[in-house]
């Protein structure tokens, strides 16, 4: 089972968290920031995606914005650091069970709009031009997935994909040094939901008044505007879902809290919040054992009934967890066997 050490929160994670609040931006200037382009030339350098390096992805899976990201990340990392990101493309070599030979639109606004890649899908030409390369990421078999999947090598590597888009002064307009507590709470709009959001939000109103609370049912039409929101954002509570997929386009110690239904604990979106340079937490219904033995030993009908349903969390669990990791709460033992279960893990 994956497990989150905790830290010492008076010292290692309460400095973490300081870095939040007192950013300089001054020094986050797009700028000043090294994005390792590369000169301009007409040579492509094209990841190459086949149905051998993966299983599960292929077919309607890679239309699936978080399954897509387990591939499209790991081909960001390897442009960014051959600096190469200005010449990238990502050569689709994927066949379809179901038909559709074009991808959906939400991958591909990521590899054009957001990577800024060419893109190559299965009824244009494969051929490899003078000069262009070709890379096949060395990923895993989707069956059985690894638990802790890596997506990216670097927090730098999430950052330089956001400012494809998004500008660093454009995030400390809203957030940063002596700004307000920025919380952005997201709703499913089916299945899965959380059947007492708003008293989370008053909960956290009340904890922590001079924040600034908004709740979203997440329904942007682009991704710009999907990332925008998590990259404006200091804390993001949500139920675990694909909009998670969006933590790539956080800032440095934004704090991504996940709220997990009974019977249904896929940890998938802890690594890629680590990885890109998040905090990473997580609520479950701990007083029902061990939440990764309790889906393993699931049933596919248990799962699906999870999958349909809503649920309900306590708000001063949620409230607890995010005063302990701001280091407005003492990390007492007490505590930490009251919202864990064990003091060991988080």
């Amino acid at each position: 089972m994956r497990k989150n050490i905790v830290l010492n929160c008076n010292d290692e994670l309460s400095t973490k968290i300081a870095m939040l609040r007192t950013t300089n931006t001054s020094s986050n200037s797009a700028s000043s920031i090294n994005t390792r382009s590369s000169p301009a030339t007409n040579t492509t350098h094209w990841c190459v995606v086949e149905n051998k390096l993966i299983s599960r992805v292929s077919d309607q899976y890679f239309n699936h914005f978080p399954h897509a990201s387990e591939v499209l990340l790991p081909c960001w990392s390897h442009f960014y650091e051959e600096g190469v990101i200005d010449n990238c493309g990502i050569d689709l070599r994927l066949t379809r069970k179901n038909g559709k030979n074009s991808v959906s639109p939400w991958v591909k606004q990521l590899i054009v709009d957001v990577m800024q890649c060419a893109l190559r899908e299965k009824d244009d030409t494969h051929e490899i031009a003078e000069g262009d390369t070709e890379y096949k990421p060395n990923l895993y078999e989707m069956h059985p997935r690894f638990e802790y999947i890596r997506y990216l090598n670097s927090p730098e590597h999430a950052h330089a994909l956001r400012r494809r888009i998004i500008g660093d002064n454009d995030i400390y307009k809203v957030k940063g040094k002596g700004k307000p507590l920025q919380i952005g709470m997201i709703q499913r709009p089916k299945g899965r939901r959380v059947a007492n959001m708003e008293e989370i939000r008053d909960a956290l109103k009340q904890a922590l008044p001079d924040a600034n609370i908004n709740v979203t049912n997440f329904e942007f039409k682009t991704l710009k505007e999907q990332a925008w929101y998590f990259a404006s954002k200091d804390i993001i509570i949500s139920p675990h879902g694909a909009a998670l997929t969006n933590s790539i386009f956080i800032t440095p110690k934004t704090i991504v809290l996940q709220m997990h239904i009974s019977g249904l604990f896929w940890q998938s979106l802890e690594p890629l919040i680590e990885q890109s340079g998040g905090i990473a937490l997580d609520w479950y219904d701990h007083n029902g054992g061990n939440p990764d033995i309790k889906y393993a030993t699931s049933n596919w009908t248990g799962r699906a009934q999870a999958q349909r349903s809503s649920f309900v969390v306590p708000p001063e669990e949620i409230v607890e967890r995010i005063l302990l990791i701001l280091g407005h709460k003492p990390a007492k033992r007490t505590v930490l066997n009251r919202l864990f279960g064990n003091s060991t893990v988080i």
